[in-house]
């Protein structure tokens, strides 16, 4: 009996729907029509083995996991690719592939479009499958500590992108199109290269956690002044000289650590009202402005390693009596 592409093709739609009662209907139709599977149950065996090594199944349960899993977590595998039977696995909303040894992923991971969150930390890529950026349900992803000199295109058509951790990679530049990402809330870039930030990060409205530690920046756009929402903001261990002064615009800042620059002054007019802690030690300031005193919120206040007189330690403990101030 000779099949039809026609008949193949429902058949395997059949194994997709990750139904157990549809399961069972293509493995009959599959043996009658005498169509060997075999190739597609080798792959689903090859990712059932990878979570459960030491298991026994029959194909049906192998089938059946994999279909209907919603989260696959294969870290610490020493896997150095990822089989390409992931691309059977449509309800996946959660993969974790980190610390491992991978150098690529499958084109096959842009089918995965009910993804929502996707852990790669710890791993050795450089490059994202184009396919990556068709994964318009994803809200949390990991790439810590990889290898990407540059920003992957993909990730600029993650529409639906709140959180974007990044550190510890070798990135040079932020692109422009960084501002498609409208619904990024926190973006983590600490310990890469960045020099500067472009203007369009003044677009990233909805941020509330912006994390720029260890990078090489000698200055901020004045756009920065457009982050209202932002409560967290880390600058430590940069080149920065002074701080644009749309700074003063960051009314929701609560956290900003600004240690090992070279700065020289504060902001004269920053009435930063909601900032609790503020972290100045490693800079270059000899006094402080009395305006500090706007800061009516501050409750930690850490001056370490800066080269102020016993007369400005006193006026500033005068000015902020209720703070704790470490000199």
């Amino acid at each position: 009996m000779s099949v039809t592409l026609f008949e193949e093709e429902n058949i395997y739609r059949l194994f997709a729907s990750g139904q157990p009662d549809n399961i069972q209907i293509g493995l009959q139709v599959a043996q009658a029509l005498t169509i060997t599977i075999q190739p597609y149950l080798d792959e689903i065996e090859k990712i059932y083995r990878l979570v459960y090594p030491r298991k026994k199944a029959r194909p049906v349960a192998q089938l059946l996991f994999v279909q209907g899993a919603t989260q696959l977590k294969l870290s610490d595998k020493s896997l150095s690719s990822i089989p390409e039977g992931i691309r059977h696995m449509k309800l996946l909303t959660e993969l974790s592939l980190d610390t491992n040894n991978l150098t690529s992923l499958p084109e096959a991971i842009g089918q995965l479009n009910q993804l929502r969150v996707v852990n790669l930390q710890r791993n050795q890529l450089n490059s994202l499958p184009d396919s990556f950026g068709r994964l318009n349900n994803l809200i949390e992803f990991d790439l810590i500590q990889n290898q990407f000199e540059q920003w992957p295109e993909p990730i600029n058509y993650l529409s639906a992108l709140q959180e974007l951790y990044f550190s510890d990679n070798l990135l040079t530049a932020i692109p422009t199109d960084i501002a498609k990402l409208t619904q990024l809330k926190k973006l983590f870039l600490v310990k890469n290269q960045l020099r500067e930030l472009p203007e369009q990060v003044g677009s990233l409205t909805e941020l509330g956690m912006l994390a720029l530690a260890d990078n090489q920046l000698i200055s901020l756009p004045e756009s920065i002044g457009n982050l209202s929402k932002l409560t967290y903001l880390n600058l430590s261990y940069n080149l920065l000289s002074e701080l644009p002064k749309s700074f003063n615009l960051l009314k929701q800042l609560e956290t900003l650590y600004l240690k090992h620059n070279y700065l020289t002054s504060w902001p004269k007019h920053a009435e930063l009202t909601n900032l609790k802690r503020l972290d100045l030690s490693g800079n270059k300031l000899t006094k402080l402005p009395e305006s500090i005193t706007q800061l009516t919120n501050l409750k930690e206040l850490i001056l370490t390693d800066n080269p102020l007189n016993a007369k400005a330690k006193s006026s500033i403990k005068n000015w902020l009596p209720n703070c704790r101030i470490t000199f």
